[in-house]
């Protein structure tokens, strides 16, 4: 199941923007991109180096993203990993999940700006007495963006977002989300108590 809601409004959206375009050379530099999926030289491989919760748009996530995961009875301290992702032309994201086989969490994506009709797709099982497409057995699911939209999912759910047809650039920001987890690397986590 994948929950969806408006969670920025414009203006928010722009400001993220802007801090994600400025900063994001300097994360860049931080270190290299450790994930494959989505092209050489990522902002999203860098999702376990830098924290955008530590950063200037820090407070405005902290004062959207806390009352949603409240209303979600989300339980507290929130251990949260907070990324970037920005695709430029013929960049996307390959299909992954984050699931780390040791712990449940949550994921979620908010897309702030690009290509609305690129979407983000997700992926999952299909069940047999219901489906039509017994091929693969699998259904797969695109949602159109939607600025300062937040989509809130397992982490076992596949997703991915096909390469952006566009110059402009598409920026979603990106979290996984630990429930009742204080974890110590406040370089890659930020808590929420």
């Amino acid at each position: 199941m994948v929950i969806r809601e408006q969670l920025l409004n414009r203006k928010e959206v722009d400001e993220i923007k802007r801090h994600v375009l400025a900063t994001e050379d300097k994360v860049k530099r931080l270190g290299v991109s450790r994930y494959p999926g989505a092209g050489e030289n990522a902002l999203t491989g860098r999702f376990d180096i830098f924290n955008f919760f530590n950063s200037d748009i820090g407070p405005l996530l902290e004062k959207r993203i806390k009352p949603f995961l409240d209303k979600y009875n989300f339980f507290r301290p929130l251990s949260i990993q907070c990324w970037a992702n920005t695709l430029r032309k013929d960049q996307g994201i390959k299909l992954h999940h984050h699931s780390n086989d040791w712990q449940q969490f949550y994921c979620a994506n908010i897309f702030i700006c690009g290509d609305q009709e690129i979407g983000t797709y997700y992926v999952k099982d299909a069940d047999p007495e219901h489906s039509r497409n017994l091929a693969t057995k699998k259904v797969i699911k695109k949602f159109k963006s939607v600025p300062g939209e937040i989509a809130l999912f397992d982490c076992n759910l596949p997703h991915y977002v096909k390469s952006n047809p566009r110059e402009d650039v598409r920026i979603s920001i990106a979290m996984d989300i630990y429930q009742n987890t204080i974890f110590n690397n406040t370089d890659r986590y930020y808590v929420i108590k």
